[in-house]
């Protein structure tokens, strides 16, 4: 709108209306107002405009913000007053006009009137994410981080393995509960004398507490459990006994007693309670017992000896004059199936006399030859169920195979059991190639703690140990793409182990984790017994057939340890740049998982590759 115009007309109006009121006809002598009213209160405004309250006019209402009359100057939104309307002030992010809020960094508006300060959103980690934080390693996975290993990361940027609790003293112990033996779980308790006790104090809870319950006191147990002091106990033990505990000998607890006839007897007398009384019951009588254990005191009724020389028998001479009957052969036993003394004929087995019947090796009754133990199986078992399957191998039965077992063979002809547990087949045996799949030799592990390629080696070099426990190897031949495994087989990964640990009842939460984990799934895998494993090889039952042996391993210091009392086992996976690895034990049943040093020495078992 243009205002100068505005103004122009405005002014010619008022005018007008001046030129109006002065031409009244009002014939009054009193001076006039600008409106022509004699007496009026009117009045000429600074813009010369006649103001009155008939007028409805506002003083100087044709005057702008300038104070020009008729001007075109207007306030705009930040109260400046010009005529430019190109400089009139804008509103900032926080709609105030010509306020000098922005949008930081960080997209918020800030500055200005907002009490916001610009890019305070960003504590050094990013808009709106946390400030650094102290953080501590957790080696043991406790959820508590290592004293000493603090360092500052930005949330986003946190590795693996880090949290903030940093109050770990001791990584070994991921409990952090000690007893008071400072064993790190331990079972020592404080006993009602104060003594630490239990646990591997092996010291019994109050042994400084005498019978009467004072602790360090001086009075003691007698034999029946009574609590004196010595001087009270008699020379039996017995708190206040005045040796009554003495039998008739003079014994403390002794056994001997006065007998029917009156004799200290029994105990440590050397006499036999009532020796001194006959066969008739008669104290220092005559009666005895003849040879036919008849007790009287008449020699004259004594028995006889029949012909086998029995007294009182009733063996007599039989049809071959044989003493028979009695306590001797049956009568007329000496005669065959023909009825001739000590003669040769026989009944066979059907019950022939002279005839060819006879029983095979599992008592089966029969004149033909030719089916002789057709009731025995495969494995020698008679009525046995073993049977060979598909793989040719002979199976069920009292085998300990199951139906799934079979065969795999490496690049230099070793054979070896396999055995299926759930839809994974594992070889039942520690691996002993001693070449890779194209036909390299895997060297023999000299210089082994400084090795960084594959090897092989066996425990404490005893030839005799290799043809049950296999090879001990080094990560490094594990980890070869010229590959130790069988054609159509691979060294098991930590996901495959982690597949049998589920299947054999490991929950799938502690299978992932690290240390020992589980109840009874490592003795599905162990042998069992003692023949192997260092007793008492708690938990075995290898009902899986997997058949764990514990062929020990080498450190990376060269040394050779654990053997029948460790079965290790590498995989193929890695952790944290470390390889992952399975260890069982001859004392639980547990399997533990965790990283090892590549430079140790392992066993390895391969799984078949999926189809």
């Amino acid at each position: 709108m243009n205002f100068r115009k505005l103004g122009k007309k405005i002014i010619r109006m008022s005018v007008f209306s001046l030129i109006l009121f002065n031409c009244g006809c009002d014939n009054s002598t009193e001076p006039k107002d600008c409106a022509g009213v004699s007496g009026g209160d009117a009045f000429i405004d600074d813009c010369g405009v006649c103001i009155s309250e008939e007028s409805g006019l506002v003083e100087n209402y044709l005057m702008d913000c300038a104070g020009i009359c008729a001007g075109i100057s207007q306030l705009d939104n930040c109260g400046i007053c010009d005529d430019d309307e190109s400089n009139d002030c804008l509103e900032d992010c926080a709609n105030v006009w010509g306020g000098t809020a922005i949008v930081d960094d960080c997209g918020v508006c800030s500055g200005g009137d907002t009490e916001h300060n610009f890019n305070s959103d960003d504590f050094g980690c990013g808009c709106f994410n946390p400030a650094q934080l102290t953080y501590c390693y957790d080696a043991d996975n406790d959820l508590l981080g290592s004293i000493g290993s603090e360092i500052d990361y930005c949330l986003q940027d946190l590795p693996d393995g880090w949290v903030i609790d940093c109050t770990d003293e001791d990584d070994s112990c991921m409990s952090n509960t000690y007893d008071c033996y400072d064993v790190c779980d331990g079972s020592a308790f404080i006993d009602d004398c104060g003594e630490c006790i239990g646990g591997t104090t092996y010291l019994s809870e109050n042994y400084l507490m005498d019978c009467s319950g004072e602790c360090n006191g001086s009075q003691i147990n007698d034999s029946f459990g009574g609590c004196c002091l010595l001087p009270e106990i008699d020379e039996c033990g017995v708190c206040f006994g005045y040796n009554a505990a003495k039998d008739c000998w003079g014994d403390c607890f002794g056994d001997a007693l006065l007998d029917n006839c009156g004799v200290c007897s029994g105990g440590n007398t050397g006499y036999e309670a009532n020796s001194d009384m006959d066969c008739a019951g008669v104290c220092f009588g005559i009666s005895y017992i003849d040879e036919c254990g008849n007790c009287d005191d008449d020699p004259n009724n004594d028995c006889i000896q029949d012909c086998y020389g029995e007294w009182g028998g009733t063996a007599e001479l039989d049809d071959c004059n044989i003493c028979s009957g009695g306590s001797t052969h049956s009568a007329n036993s000496d005669q065959d199936c023909a009825g001739e003394c000590f003669g040769s004929s026989e009944v066979d087995c059907a019950g022939t006399c002279n005839g060819f019947a006879l029983v095979d090796d599992c008592g089966v009754c029969d004149d033909n030859p030719g089916n002789d133990n057709s009731e025995m199986d495969c494995s020698g078992e008679c009525f046995g169920t073993a049977y060979i399957n598909n793989c040719e191998n002979c199976v069920g039965g009292n085998t300990d195979l199951n139906e799934n077992n079979c065969t795999v063979t490496d690049i230099d002809g070793n054979v070896y059991s396999t055995i299926i547990i759930g839809n994974q087949e594992w070889m039942a045996e520690n691996l002993k190639v001693t070449h890779y799949r194209n036909g390299d030799e895997i060297p023999q592990g000299s210089g082994w703690g400084a090795l960084t390629t594959g090897a092989l080696c066996w425990y404490d070099y005893d030839w005799s140990h290799v043809e049950t426990y296999g090879y001990l190897y080094n990560w490094y031949a594990v980890d070869d793409s010229r590959n130790i495994a069988p054609e159509g087989w691979h060294i098991s990964t930590d996901e495959e182990w982690i597949e049998l640990e589920i299947y054999l009842g490991m929950s799938q939460l502690e299978a992932y984790i690290f240390g020992d984990r589980g109840t009874d799934e490592g003795g599905k895998l162990k042998e069992v017994g003692t023949d192997h494993w260092n007793s008492p090889n708690n938990g075995a039952t290898n009902e899986t057939g997997f058949t764990a042996l514990p062929g020990g391993y080498r450190t990376f210091q060269q040394n050779f340890n654990g053997f029948g009392w460790h079965g290790r086992f590498w995989t193929s996976s890695t952790f944290n740049n470390q390889a992952l690895s399975r260890r069982l034990l001859y004392d639980t049943a547990t399997i533990n998982r965790y990283t090892a040093n590549e430079k140790e020495g392992y066993s390895i078992r391969c799984v078949k590759d999926s189809e």
